[in-house]
């Protein structure tokens, strides 16, 4: 089988780290994989490094045309049984190439919010033959139906996890790892770090804010009393966040409510990984990946209040973070195993043709 995907960006981004993972683990599979991108990015050396056939279209413009008539040309000397697209602009890109030459076209949803803004991408989703999603929750909110969607949740590499078990901090560290995008709330955390400093039990306890992005300025502004008062530290984008995640407490992850719901977060995927408890936003495929006081804690979106409750009750009952980690650990190695989201795309290939 040969199998060309198309993608957006090859940036330090979750989407990006999954794209990376499922053409090493196809490859490893005997399937013929090329990637084309409308971006560079972080991952492209990854997928150089791993003899990954890559090309790559810079866009000059936002009515550059030349990536239609690339991939056209791609689609033309490849000869893909299947593309598989990780982005609007790939999918509008190829759209017509793959109907005239009669070649199933497969979408991606990778979050499980939909605004007025993204019309434009559920009409992407209408174009493609089938859609793939990491969560439920993200075929939901871009309107695609039974018939045509299919869920393959994300796989997570259990060797990232370092071979030794990290020793935690002496001192209780909560983490938050994710993009300084609009999509994530950064407020939120910050002010919910706010309301712990002064609280009987806290004082010990210090936060790690892990990425960097557009809104890394404003961010930092927004937080230079905790950073000032070393409460909290923002290292900014690390190669390999999972030196920290191993070695912290609790994992943190809220989104901003009206603007973003994850599908299935890579950052929580991570805690699990690292036998962290998870506290997150009780929206989206959240509701799918954290089984609420099992394995994590889910709070509203936007609310400060909550999520710090949340944090402190974990961070003063030592007992019930270790047991929430060891579930969640658990969960991961059985639902989102590299190997269980490999053979279930291949299945959805499969199923096209």
């Amino acid at each position: 089988m040969k199998v060309l995907l198309l993608t957006d960006s090859l940036g330090a981004g979750g989407a990006e780290r999954q794209l990376s993972l499922l053409c090493r683990s196809l490859q490893q599979k005997n399937i013929v994989v090329k990637v084309h991108s409308l971006d560079s990015g972080y991952f492209s050396k990854e997928l150089r490094d791993c003899s990954i056939d890559l090309t790559v279209t810079e866009r000059k413009g936002r009515y550059d045309i030349r990536p239609i008539y690339q991939i056209s040309n791609i689609v033309g000397c490849f000869h893909p049984d299947v593309v598989h697209t990780w982005g609007w602009m790939s999918t509008f890109s190829v759209f017509l190439t793959c109907k005239l030459g009669k070649i199933p076209l497969i979408g991606s949803v990778r979050c499980a919010f939909a605004s007025k803004m993204k019309r434009r991408e559920i009409l992407e989703k209408r174009l493609c033959d089938l859609v793939i999603s990491n969560s439920i929750a993200g075929l939901d909110a871009y309107k695609v139906s039974s018939r045509k969607g299919r869920v393959v949740y994300n796989g997570f590499e259990i060797e990232r996890v370092p071979s030794t078990e990290c020793e935690r901090y002496k001192d209780p560290v909560v983490v938050m790892t994710a993009r300084m995008t609009p999509h994530k709330d950064w407020n939120c955390f910050a002010d919910a770090i706010r309301l712990l400093q002064h609280k009987p039990g806290m004082e010990r306890v210090r936060f790690i804010g892990i990425g960097d992005g557009p809104d890394m300025s404003r961010v930092t502004e927004y937080c230079r009393d905790l950073l000032q008062a070393n409460i909290l530290s923002l290292p900014g984008f690390l190669n390999e966040p999972m030196q920290e995640v191993c070695k912290s407490q609790v994992g943190v992850l809220v989104s901003t409510p009206g603007v973003h719901q994850e599908g299935t977060s890579n950052s929580i995927l991570e805690y699990m990984g690292c036998r962290l408890p998870v506290v997150c936003s009780r929206s989206g495929g959240n509701l799918e990946t954290v089984d609420d006081g099992k394995t994590g804690l889910l709070v509203a979106q936007g609310n400060p209040k909550e999520l710090a409750d949340a944090v402190e009750r974990l961070c003063l009952d030592r007992d019930l973070a270790e047991s929430m980690g060891k579930r969640g650990r658990q969960k991961l190695e059985h639902k989102y195993s590299v190997k269980r989201m490999t053979e279930k795309t291949i299945e959805v290939y499969t199923e096209m043709l």
